[in-house]
């Protein structure tokens, strides 16, 4: 689900700015004296976090299991202190938990029904930040919360994963058996403690979907692993995992897709790969297209699954339609949004606007690139699985640097905007104040 730039990689594109466009500014100095400035964000299943300048941690939406890490279940429609006062470098938010790094550490909070917060345990939910039991042996640079699993990518380039483990997405390995049941000869359905990713590969990023995962090599090859039902993998599966009564296709471990990028985002069923700098800009998708979350046209043809369903779906990775200049890629569970260079472009959507999703106003799907009802351009840019927030740059007129917009599905406040009582907003709306 969610996929958040990194500040180094940031910090590479405001250099290319000033390179390239004479007395531009990629971050303008002007700030809005007064209210909160936030640094990173990320949207998860029905709820978001994000982080201040200072690394202090904030969330909101649903908190039926401890998500929004304040010590108790209560919802909020605003932001809300994250427990225990640490800072962090990093923050997740995924299906019903979050996890943050501060000092080198990952710290979970939230739903643990599959060992996703990585303490050890199975179960009990987890109301502040807690540390995740030893297996990480690097510094943590990043952390990735997805539906029930979690992953982390270490300064060294290592990757690490733990909870749910059902279609293979913790990358442990072809010959680990994985289990519907949980049961003694099928142990892994679920990891509490982090463990190693099966790959010689170094990664400089990684991106999590509902039940698979992929990562950026340094060399800038894009390897995938987990469930492969809907061709998300992007590679024929010659492996299966069990799945209630039958063996759906999936990959164990890391697999080689394709090579030239070097960022990504991953979706419900579907999975994305970007490339940003003097190589070029461009992206590509793969897996389900049911919604045209792929964002090819015309759309590419009917596949047959295994389940009995059909729809469209690309089997392999396919170039975006129209988007030439993508920065960052977010991916929600039918959705993308992409910020996009050159600097001053606003965020563009395309896909499933159930809930209006795509911030264009509407709540139309679309196949195709639909740019925000209100130009937004972004320092951060995450999506959850029916919303979508973004820390601005400060190069859109008249919107400062460093403030929080959000947008789409809002029945549990993941909008921060102040109120439940709106239930969809189709245009992006600044969160309100802590």
């Amino acid at each position: 689900m969610p996929r958040y730039a990194s500040s180094i990689f940031r910090a590479g594109l405001i250099t290319l700015c000033l390179l390239l466009v004479a007395g531009a500014s990629c971050v303008p100095p002007r700030t809005d004296p007064g209210h909160k400035e936030y640094s990173k964000v990320s949207a998860g299943g029905a709820h978001t976090c994000a982080l201040d300048r200072q690394g202090k941690a904030y969330c909101w939406g649903y908190n039926t299991s401890g998500q929004l890490g304040s010590g108790n279940t209560n919802p909020s429609d605003r932001p809300a202190v994250v427990a225990g006062g640490l800072t962090f470098s990093d923050i997740s938010a995924g299906g019903d938990h979050s996890c943050g790094v501060s000092g080198g550490k990952v710290y979970c909070w939230g739903n643990n029904s599959y060992g996703q917060t990585g303490n050890g345990q199975i179960g009990g939910p987890v109301l502040q930040p807690a540390a995740t039991a030893s297996g990480i042996f690097d510094p943590v640079m990043r952390v990735y919360a997805s539906t029930d699993f979690t992953c982390a990518l270490t300064n060294a380039g290592r990757a690490f994963c733990w909870g749910h483990n059902l279609g293979g997405q913790l990358g442990l390995g072809a010959n680990v058996p994985v289990g519907n049941g949980g049961s003694a000869s099928n142990p892994n359905e679920s990891v509490p403690s982090p463990r190693a990713v099966a790959h010689g590969v170094k990664f400089n990023r990684m991106t999590v979907g509902q039940g698979h995962a992929c990562g950026y090599s340094d060399t800038s090859m894009v390897l995938c692993w987990g469930s492969n039902l809907f061709g998300q993998i992007g590679v024929p599966s010659t492996q299966t995992c069990p799945f209630s009564t039958s063996n759906w296709p999936c990959w164990k471990a890391p697999v080689m897709v394709t090579n030239g990028f070097t960022d990504g985002a991953a979706g419900l069923d579907f999975s994305c790969a970007s490339t940003s700098g003097p190589s070029g800009y461009h992206a590509s998708c793969w897996g389900g297209n049911a919604s045209g979350q792929l964002g090819i046209n015309p759309p590419p043809p009917v596949c047959a699954f295994p389940n009995g369903m059909s729809f469209s779906c690309a089997a392999t990775p396919t170039p975006v339609t129209g988007l030439t200049g993508v920065v960052e890629m977010a991916a929600g569970s039918n959705f993308v949004c992409a910020s996009r260079y050159p600097v001053g472009t606003s965020i563009a959507c395309w896909g499933k606007n159930n809930h209006g999703q795509l911030g264009d106003g509407t709540t139309m799907s679309r196949p195709s690139l639909a740019p925000l009802a209100v130009p937004l351009t972004s320092l951060s840019l995450s999506a959850g699985h029916n919303h979508v927030c973004t820390v601005t740059d400060g190069n859109t007129a008249g919107v400062p640097p460093y403030v929080l917009y959000c947008w789409g599905g809002n029945v549990s406040g993941q909008l921060g905007i102040g109120s439940m009582a709106q239930s969809d907003v189709s245009r992006p709306t600044r969160v309100v104040e802590p």
